[in-house]
């Protein structure tokens, strides 16, 4: 599209580079297929009260969408000290929030069309929540507009609006303005992207397991960008011939066919485990933790699979594991409702585990106490056979452990525990489920849980390590292979509960 001696070519942008153009008080830009849907949109947003987006002015005589043109300038990289300016930032999250709440009462149109874009990277449906309402998809600082003062005017770009979970089209915009990831576009001061983050959400009114799933939904989009350049780079050739786009019709959208391997799904089961799951499951790997091969459990059974905690070495591995840990109790309590008071770890493998996890969880602002048991009562100095916090009446203790096969560690320590007070077992947590029978036809796990009537429930699954490491590379190479997931089917068909 060129532009006539009476328009004026708007700079800025990505997709629409050189195609958008001012004409007096209006904006004239491509129309794609979901544009009358963004009009309808638009108009609707305008009706309710949002003096922030551009009003839809329908299309011209060369098939253009055309808009109210929004005075003011739009930040672009390298981006200056300005554009994290922290009033800005809090505008920006503000009417983000006005945008949703007005979205809530559009009515969508039975013959809506949205960007296959957005659908890219769509999350899937462990990540999000099941009310969705329509979003801007795409509110980078590029899309934003602010005046002289540096203040925000308005949003622009709303090619990639569509129904979506509120909190994934946070994780687009905070991504950017916190940011997440390289700074190498910012000039100035590195911003503080910790308190940005948390100031964004805080608008927002967010509570932490929402706050999670944010930083889930970026960290997702971090790893398909991540792992779509990689597979460019491994199919890639020479290039002869400048690339171009095509004379006609829309700019070329989403990822090639190769990058798009990643979207079949196969690989999608992939990410409907929870971002810290997968994380924790290569952590087990690369700490030679979780090996495969033919082992041999204390309980004499032939298994394709091992997890030996004992393997953790290192001070950043424990402080890693707690972390791991921290992960899964924080969703546990969000999830039960229930309150912890304290965390108690089994000697002796449980003793750093319940250390590294309530230092963790006093790092994001939850100070549970900790105890644990020694194997012998101590006759001298303050004696006893508990050590860290003394237990009181009402405690809601949470046991900390590595793996569990027939909840001996559990069933020696509850009544020292409650020899010492009058408790309540709020639970047990595990790294690993190997999801197997115990002496029942119930999973060892769920056994102790039942004989104790408190919940249980691990870190990861044995399902969700098959699940995510299924012919996946680790450094280079494939863990699990074909014939591994088969002996690991197999041994769960005979022992599985």
């Amino acid at each position: 599209m060129s532009a006539t001696p009476d328009e004026v070519v708007l700079k800025g942008g990505r997709a629409n580079t050189g195609n958008v153009v001012r004409i007096g008080d209006q904006v004239a830009r491509p129309a794609y297929p979901q544009t009358k849907t963004v009009e309808h949109f638009l108009q609707h947003l305008i009706q309710a009260g949002a003096n922030f987006v551009p009003e839809p002015l329908g299309f011209d005589e060369q098939g253009r969408h055309r808009l109210r043109f929004i005075k003011g300038t739009a930040p672009a990289p390298p981006y200056s000290s300005w554009a994290f300016d922290e009033t800005l930032l809090l505008q920006v999250a503000t009417h983000q929030r006005k945008l949703h709440t007005l979205a809530q009462s559009y009515d969508i149109p039975d013959d809506a069309s949205w960007a296959n874009s957005a659908g890219d990277y769509f999350p899937p449906q462990a990540l999000i929540a099941e009310k969705l309402v329509v979003c801007h998809n795409d509110l980078g600082m590029t899309n934003v507009i602010v005046d002289n003062e540096h203040r925000l005017v308005g949003f622009i770009d709303f090619d990639y609006c569509r129904p979506v979970d509120r909190l994934f089209d946070i994780a687009v915009a905070v991504r950017h303005w916190a940011p997440f990831g390289d700074l190498d576009l910012v000039t100035g001061q590195e911003p503080d992207r910790v308190r940005r983050f948390r100031l964004f959400c805080d608008v927002h009114e967010l509570d932490h397991a929402e706050r999670r799933r944010v930083v889930d939904l970026a960290t997702l989009f971090l790893e398909q960008a991540r792992r779509s350049l990689l597979q460019a780079v491994r199919v890639s050739k020479p290039c002869s011939t400048p690339v171009t786009r095509p004379p006609t019709g829309p700019p070329l959208r989403g990822w090639s066919l190769t990058q798009k391997r990643w979207l079949r799904p196969r690989n999608w089961q992939a990410w409907r485990v929870e971002i810290y799951k997968q994380q924790f499951i290569e952590f087990m790997v690369r700490s030679d933790v979780l090996t495969f091969g033919d082992f041999v459990t204390k309980s004499g059974r032939a298994t394709p699979y091992f997890v030996n905690t004992g393997k953790y070495r290192t001070g950043l591995q424990m402080q890693r594991l707690g972390e791991f840990y921290a992960d899964s109790i924080e969703s546990f309590m969000h999830e039960s409702g229930q309150e912890i008071d304290v965390l108690f770890g089994p000697a002796y493998k449980g003793i750093p585990l319940v250390v590294s996890a309530s230092v963790a969880l006093a790092n994001r602002g939850r100070d549970i106490a900790f105890t644990f048991n020694r194997k012998e009562a101590k006759d001298h100095g303050e004696g006893g056979v508990l050590v860290g916090h003394s237990p009181v009446d009402g405690d809601r203790v949470l046991w900390v452990e590595d793996v569990t096969t027939a909840g001996t560690s559990i069933r020696e320590t509850v009544p020292i525990m409650r020899a010492a007070a009058d408790i309540q077992l709020a639970g047990l947590v595990i790294s690993v489920d190997r999801s197997e029978r115990g002496t029942g036809d119930v999973s060892a796990l769920a056994q102790v849980g039942s004989d104790f009537d408190m919940a249980t429930f691990s870190i990861v699954t044995v399902h969700e390590v098959i699940e995510h490491l299924a012919g996946r590379e680790i450094d280079g190479a494939v863990v699990l292979d074909a014939a591994a997931v088969d002996a690991m089917h197999a041994y769960l068909a005979e022992w599985g509960a």
